[in-house]
């Protein structure tokens, strides 16, 4: 029995020797390394080549390595009420107090930077401008965030600390303290309204993909900033530059994109109000990660249900 590794980096071994570290007597795999396919127990994935699970028949469970499983639930290997066809296992995701404070943490910065227009300053710097604005102050700014799960209550709860309103969007009713909460699509354009900054933590499923569009960026405040921190497949990207440049939204901080990493000659790069971080705003860390992904491959071999366990129809 073992437990494989399938990533689309050089970071496999890394991931290893942070498991092994748990259990040294567990039997880990790094693919491609060569091995019994029927061996394999539970595939540890990180936007691994799909259709490549297919070989798997033996597998009794599928982990995610980040917070995120769009990518596995659109292989079409795996299976789901959208592809019953597909090898049907329990699929789990990363559930990790570091994770979590690391993306609260990215979501305040931009929101900070966005009040005092740094994107802006940065362009003038390099022109040698000195050119002096007004700025918005946080308790008369409110941040909206698309998405209430665990990485949208702490982003909240970082945003009211530091002074911020904040309102949330969920797919349905939720109740945390000192965010306004707006449930279903049919309040979906009040929230929109009533925002200065608008963050994207939601997960990407067949109903939220594309939600960031041109028809919802109307419906926002002029001047919304927009902040991305979930998946590329939420926004249009073709959207977005003509959205800035026409006034209905002030700029963008995007750390994910439709193509990873996104094109060198993508006009994202040239735009000046558009900041680009390279997926970087919250990294699992094996080190605080692989005790949760060792203990879901023991309960599996168990028999008993995992951690964290996705719902397939909701697809998170």
């Amino acid at each position: 029995m073992a437990l494989l590794i399938l990533r689309n980096d050089d970071k496999g071994n890394a991931w290893r020797q942070e498991l092994l570290k748990i259990d040294s007597s567990l039997e880990v795999i790094v693919y491609p390394e060569p091995h019994k396919t029927e061996a394999i127990k539970m595939a540890t994935v990180w936007k691994h080549p799909e259709g490549l699970l297919h070989n798997y028949t033996g597998l009794l469970g599928i982990q995610s390595m980040g917070a995120g499983v769009d990518f596995i639930l659109k292989d079409p290997s795996v299976g789901s009420p959208q592809n019953p066809s597909g090898l049907t296992r329990p699929i789990m995701r990363v559930v990790d107090e570091q994770l979590t404070a690391d993306m609260a943490e990215y979501v305040l910065t931009h929101c900070l930077a966005a009040l005092r227009d740094l994107q802006h300053y940065e362009v003038l710097s390099k022109d040698r401008r000195w050119e002096p604005s007004n700025y918005r102050r946080a308790s008369e700014t409110t941040v909206g965030i698309l998405g209430l799960g665990t990485l949208g209550m702490a982003a909240g709860k970082a945003l009211l600390q530091n002074g911020f309103q904040v309102r949330g969007w969920a797919r349905s009713s939720k109740k945390a303290e000192g965010i306004s909460v707006y449930a279903g699509a049919g309040s979906l354009n009040e929230f929109l309204a009533g925002s200065q900054i608008v963050v994207c933590l939601l997960p990407l499923t067949p109903e939220t993909s594309g939600i960031l569009n041109a028809k919802r960026f109307k419906q926002m405040d002029p001047g919304t900033f927009l902040i991305n921190a979930a998946r590329g497949g939420h926004l249009i990207e073709a959207d977005l530059i003509p959205a800035i440049d026409s006034g209905l939204l002030s700029g963008a901080c995007l750390d994910v994109f439709q193509e990873e990493p996104l094109p060198r000659e993508h006009p994202f790069w040239e735009h000046p109000k558009i900041r680009v971080t390279p997926h970087v705003a919250s990294v699992s860390d094996p080190s605080t990660v692989a005790a949760q992904i060792v203990a879901n491959y023991k309960n599996l071999l168990k028999g008993v249900a995992p951690q964290n366990l996705v719902d397939l129809e909701k697809g998170y």
